[in-house]
């Protein structure tokens, strides 16, 4: 055995070690405060962002993964957001309909805390669609969800 300054571990098992004991944790962590509305992040008197935890920072998680185009932004792994360019694929209006549900719950589904998603429904104005859901999490009270996305950005 070599002499080393650095411990010889296994970085993978490491790792592993670190994903399950987060994949198995129930607890929210703060996250800042965004603004849904202006895009940007909250700033109080101060000129700091304030943080919001439990059912805010999930709600906020909710929005941000619908509105954001997967592939689109090397922020953000594969897993993140939806696939417009699937969704555009589909002419049928209500094969449209089909592919945004499966991919908004896709999305929605990654985080752990959310249970399931109900009461899908979508409506489309030219480039527009809105989005109406509810969100069903492990730990806190049910959201309803509504936001709109212009899938003509893809």
């Amino acid at each position: 055995m070599a002499n080393s300054l650095y411990a010889e571990e296994d970085l993978l098992d490491i790792n592993t070690d670190i994903d399950t004991e987060l994949s198995q944790e129930t607890d929210s962590f703060p996250s800042p405060e965004w603004d849904l509305v202006a895009g940007d992040f909250v700033l109080d008197a101060s000129h700091r962002t304030p943080y919001a935890d439990g059912r805010d920072a999930i709600r906020t998680w909710c929005v941000k993964a619908v509105q954001t185009h997967r592939y689109e932004l090397m922020a953000y792994d594969e897993d993140m957001g939806i696939d417009v360019e699937d969704i555009l694929t589909n002419d049928a209006e209500n094969l449209i309909d089909v592919a945004l549900e499966r991919n908004i719950t896709e999305a929605l589904m990654i985080n752990p805390r959310v249970e399931s998603i109900s009461n899908f429904s979508c409506t489309k104005e030219g480039d527009t669609v809105t989005v109406d859901l509810t969100v069903n999490l492990i730990d806190f009270d049910s959201f309803d969800l509504s936001t709109t996305l212009n899938i003509d950005e893809a």
